[in-house]
């Protein structure tokens, strides 16, 4: 009469296999996973299960290197009925129906840098810019932090911040200062 949450998926032999082992990433999520193999067909990450999950070369931004980290969007490829990943996060990003406000806070992934800043994946669903004069912290790719809506363009294009817009700022300032 027990209950489990498991986690299902194929594995080498396209068998599904249940297992209580939780993935570190999900179908349609973003995390950064560690590249424990390259072969001839693509790249393997870890993932948290035994089997890793599996990122074709048409897949990566760059070539993917045995011990480096990346961050990876988890989908299900519709012709293999497998969870692949893919390191061109940007194709998983919307812009063109904003479903944010300015000055409405959000939940940021840093995403890459950038000549202007960093860009960063907003809510998990559109592609922001960070500017890097506005950052007065270290940041790494798949970081996840709180941040705010700064500017939303006629474009598309979403300027984030890590601080509180406007005066909403100052009175937490205020007081850690004091």
């Amino acid at each position: 009469g027990n209950e489990l949450k498991v986690f299902v998926y194929l594995d080498h032999e396209e068998r599904p296999v249940a297992t209580t082992l939780k993935p570190f990433v999900k179908l349609d999520e973003f995390a950064v996973l560690k590249c424990v193999e390259v072969s001839e067909i693509g790249a393997f990450m870890d993932w948290g299960l035994e089997k890793h999950l599996f990122v074709p070369f048409k897949e990566q931004a760059m070539k993917m290197r045995q011990g480096e980290r990346y961050l990876i969007f988890c989908y299900l490829d519709e012709l293999t009925d497998r969870l692949v990943g893919s390191n061109k996060v940007d194709a998983f990003l919307d812009n063109s129906q904003l479903t944010v406000e300015p000055f409405e806070e959000v939940d940021l992934i840093i995403a890459n840098p950038t000549d202007l800043g960093w860009n960063v994946i907003v809510n998990e669903i559109h592609k922001g810019l960070l500017y890097k004069d506005e950052v007065f912290q270290k940041l790494h790719v798949g970081d996840r932090l709180k941040g705010w809506i700064k500017k939303t363009r006629p474009d598309g294009k979403i300027d984030v911040t890590l601080q509180r817009p406007g005066y909403r700022s100052i009175e937490p300032n205020a007081q850690e200062l004091l």
